[in-house]
């Protein structure tokens, strides 16, 4: 019987370990346009990326081994309402790094040292002789280097908020929640399949926790996580303003 192949990351379809020899004339054009991020309503972000985002999106987490937290950024169906028609995200509203990186990402095999890095021959941006080269005589070009060092320390920034959403696991501080949001045009979400963190128990926390959590910068990404809630009634105000009604999907 033959193993399932691995699920591939969100956005990517077909990534390839980048090679001067494979692709000596491959480009990438500008990261100017998010449709490829179009359907989706709520992305994966980081832990460091909480304080940057945290004011803007509501922060939740993802039921799972590792409760991955994403930002939400639409309502009432796989709808992104930061993504404007002409495919730019909406200004003023930070992007997150999981989108910047992207067609760009590490490979990362079992047990490797060093993980290469890999770009979605399937993204619009990639093509052959075409934006910014990669290769320039069998060596990395400055674009690529950049692309190296930016998916290096999002790697990093990874491996810290596997370890807070650990540390919340292990604390059992995350429960399911189903929020119900009206919008002011009338209509009704509920929003349900989620984490977050219970505010009694984190209030309960014994102070050696408390401590330690406040060195290693648990607490104050903790914290952000909880003011953000207070942004569902602004994106139900947002579903309001750019959905379409003749298209919006409300439950309730």
């Amino acid at each position: 019987m033959t193993a399932p192949a691995p699920a591939l990351p969100l956005f990517y379809s077909a990534p390839e370990i980048l090679d001067p020899a494979r692709h000596p004339t491959l480009g990438v054009k500008p990261l100017e346009n998010f449709n490829f991020a179009r359907a989706s309503n709520s992305l994966p972000i980081t832990g460091l990326e909480f304080f940057e985002l945290g004011p803007h999106y509501p922060i939740v987490f993802v039921p799972g081994a590792q409760a991955a937290p994403v930002i939400v950024v639409g309502l009432g169906g796989d709808t992104n309402l930061f993504i404007e028609d002409n495919g730019t995200w909406t200004a003023g509203k930070p992007v997150p790094a999981y989108l910047r990186r992207y067609p760009f990402i590490l490979f990362e095999p079992e047990g490797a040292e060093q993980l290469p890095l890999c770009i979605d021959r399937a993204a619009d941006l990639v093509a052959e002789g075409e934006g910014q080269p990669l290769f320039e005589n069998g060596l990395p070009t400055e674009a690529a280097k950049r692309a190296l060092q930016f998916c290096e320390a999002y790697q990093q920034q990874l491996l810290g908020t596997r370890a807070l959403s650990a540390a919340l696991l292990a604390a059992d501080l995350l429960v399911e929640r189903t929020i119900s949001i009206g919008t002011p045009g009338g209509g009704r979400h509920d929003m349900n399949g989620f984490l977050v963190v219970d505010e009694e128990k984190f209030n309960a926390l014994p102070d050696e926790t408390i401590l330690e959590w406040r060195k290693n910068g648990f607490l104050a990404a903790v914290y952000a996580h909880l003011l953000s809630q207070r942004h569902w009634l602004s994106l139900a105000a947002r579903y309001d303003a750019v959905a379409n009604p003749a298209d919006r999907k409300i439950s309730g």
